[in-house]
């Protein structure tokens, strides 16, 4: 994969992280700057951006941020992280 390539996965800002995680803009910087949360960013640009797949990751392994949809492995309905956040960010109820 290219750097190019691979810098298009980086689609969220830490504004969008931080609605579909319902916490200030500062905890995702906070995160970020800690190693909890991958970040890239852009060249020629100041902000961060981040890969939907990571948001998911810190949802599903962190103590800390709540799971926004409790996955039962037997439900077929169920969101991916990309599908959840994607839904979250476009105002969809996702609470099953």
């Amino acid at each position: 994969m290219s750097p190019t390539e691979e810098m298009t996965e980086y689609t969220l800002s830490v504004t969008d992280v931080a609605k579909v995680l319902n916490v200030q803009p500062m905890t995702v910087r906070r995160w970020i700057q800690d190693g909890r949360l991958p970040a890239r960013r852009l060249p020629g640009t100041k902000p961060y951006k981040v890969r939907p797949a990571d948001v998911d990751a810190l949802i599903a392994g962190s103590p800390v941020v709540p799971s926004l949809h409790p996955a039962d492995e037997t439900d077929k309905n169920t969101m991916d992280g990309n599908d959840l956040v994607q839904a979250l960010l476009d105002g969809e109820d996702v609470d099953g």
